[in-house]
């Protein structure tokens, strides 16, 4: 009653629903699967008769990326008509391809084709052709430099709307996390069209 600890009592650990596995001494080791499990750390004392359990919650996360790998841009490769521009998204990663948040990229045109603006908005130029990796995006984490590039041809005027992509096509996030997706118009030759909305 008076929340004095009782001195040479001995415990032993459970958990009661999931989360993780715990040792004789209470040390938890966290499971595979990602949540918040309630009261799931119990801890059971007895002294003569009387038995008495205490619990505590825990959070099981998704483990934190390690350092920068690599980059990737999205889309890969991307059919442009003149005047027309194209979206690019950028994504860091470790080297077991977890996904890397909070870093910012640099968006530079090394091979010709058009221009990229800070967000990774590309607009073409005045010539039509192949521009293979040409869009890059570079990222920094501290000394580590990774850059991720995309390919672009240029063609004529497009023709009517035929699909639209969104990209990136698919995303791993972390609970919490955030992804920036775009989308474009294509027509039947995989033209891209300007100007949707």
């Amino acid at each position: 009653i008076a929340n004095n600890p009782v001195a040479g009592a001995t415990f032993l650990w459970n958990m009661a629903s999931g989360g993780g596995t715990i040792s004789p001494t209470g040390l938890f080791t966290a499971g595979t699967t990602q949540g918040t499990f309630t009261n799931t750390v119990q801890a059971f004392a007895a002294q003569g008769g009387v038995i008495k359990f205490g619990s505590a919650s825990l959070t099981v996360t998704a483990p934190a990326p390690g350092p920068l790998d690599h980059v990737t841009v999205s889309p890969a490769s991307a059919t442009v008509a003149l005047g027309g521009n194209q979206q690019f998204t950028a994504q860091a990663f470790d080297a077991a391809n977890t996904p890397i948040t909070g870093l910012s990229f640099t968006w530079n045109v090394a091979a010709g084709g058009g221009g990229i603006n800070a967000r990774g908005l590309f607009i073409t130029g005045a010539t039509t052709g192949a521009f293979p990796n040409t869009v890059q995006a570079v990222a920094v984490q501290g000394a580590i430099i990774k850059i991720g590039t995309a390919s672009v041809t240029v063609t004529a005027a497009p023709g009517p709307l035929d699909h639209v992509a969104v990209s990136p096509a698919s995303a791993t996030l972390a609970i919490g996390g955030t992804q920036q997706f775009t989308a474009q118009g294509f027509d039947a030759a995989n033209v891209s069209i300007p100007g949707l909305s």
